[in-house]
């Protein structure tokens, strides 16, 4: 829940006066663990009156020096060297897990053994197998020991969930891409969380099913509905789920230009802005753009011409914004190098 997640959050200053003890408990509880020496992110070390910690949302890890109960230094250090980069008045601390110990949730895993609520929820041939796990995993959970894959029992540790869309503050405006694929995509993902119960089940492992851990698309679709969003979509026809959304044409068309014909391209760049459009070339580096714009000046292409560094795959026309976006590897019939990525398997 969105609640108890920012809960987990906390901050220490400069002179702030604490109680170790406390603090360390703090950071287990929101997942840190506990080691000689800081090297990875989610860890943290103590040492007489300093403490090192690596939060997830810091680049580099945080060393805090005690003088008594009270903060009085706190620093970005480098692991390597374990020499002082940046000083800081004030360090902000994140959980690093999404199932966060407390009271709370461990009362809530110990109600739903005690009524029997998880065992009806499995096709279990033993259900003393599956109180066996969950007691374990009571025991590491009451001492702050992060147990693998206790995120598929986020529904039975808290009474209710958030959608990410609840983080997102209400005045935001929330826009959904490509409607029919999110669509597909989202069923595919429910299909495969299926098929993977079928499978958890048949070899006797407890799992909830998929009903309780994700949200059906029409119930998303309601929320999308109620905070006025709007989707970008590239389909004349979307699905009828999304009539209801409201739409947003920016009336975009493709350049349509004479490849190799530098002459005729300069000429329609010159009509579109004659038609009160802006034109905005977008090149690769600052050499290209100081040519580009040499040769907007020799065919007195200036007022409503804006030339840029930067990496376009296709340029198109914004009528309704009155922007026409290009490349000079457009205008000069240049075929741009798709750079291939090596794949990182995991």
């Amino acid at each position: 829940p969105k609640e108890r997640f920012e809960s987990a959050f906390f901050d220490l200053q400069i002179g702030d006066e604490i109680i170790l003890e406390d603090v360390l408990n703090e950071l287990t509880c929101a997942g840190y663990r506990r080691v000689n020496m800081v090297e990875s992110k989610g860890e943290f070390a103590v040492r007489g009156g300093i403490f090192d910690i690596y939060p997830l949302t810091y680049d580099e890890p945080i060393r805090i020096e005690l003088f008594g109960d009270e903060i009085e230094s706190i620093r970005k250090f480098d692991i390597a060297t374990q020499r002082s980069v940046d000083e800081l008045d004030s360090v902000t601390i994140s959980p690093t897990q999404e199932v966060i110990p407390s009271p709370e949730a461990i009362r809530n895993l110990e109600a739903a053994l005690d009524k029997n609520g998880l065992l009806h929820l499995s096709k279990f041939q033993s259900q003393k197998q599956i109180r066996n796990e969950m007691d374990e995993m009571i025991d590491k959970f009451e001492q702050g020991i992060e147990v693998e894959g206790m995120e598929a029992f986020l529904p039975i540790f808290y009474s209710s969930l958030d959608l990410l869309l609840d983080y997102i503050p209400q005045h935001a405006k929330v826009a959904l891409v490509e409607p029919s694929w999110s669509y597909r995509e989202a069923s595919i993902l429910l299909d495969q969380m299926e098929k993977l119960y079928e499978k958890k089940i048949d070899n006797e492992q407890f799992i909830l099913p998929p009903s309780y851990m994700f949200e059906d698309f029409d119930s998303i679709m309601n929320v999308l509905k109620a905070r006025k969003a709007f989707y970008i979509t590239t389909a004349s026809n979307p699905l009828n789920d999304f009539n209801e959304l409201q739409v947003v044409d920016f009336n975009m068309s493709p350049l349509s230009l004479h490849e190799g014909n530098l002459q005729y391209t300069l000429n329609e760049m010159r009509r579109w802005n004659e038609e009160g459009n802006k034109i905005n070339v977008f090149c690769d580096n600052i050499k290209q753009t100081e040519r580009m714009e040499n040769i907007l000046v020799e065919h007195d292409l200036t007022t409503g011409f804006s030339v840029n560094v930067g990496a376009i795959s296709e340029g198109f026309i914004a009528k309704t914004m009155g922007q026409v976006i290009i490349s000079d590897d457009e205008i000069f019939a240049r075929q741009r190098k798709r750079i291939r990525r090596r794949i990182k398997f995991k």
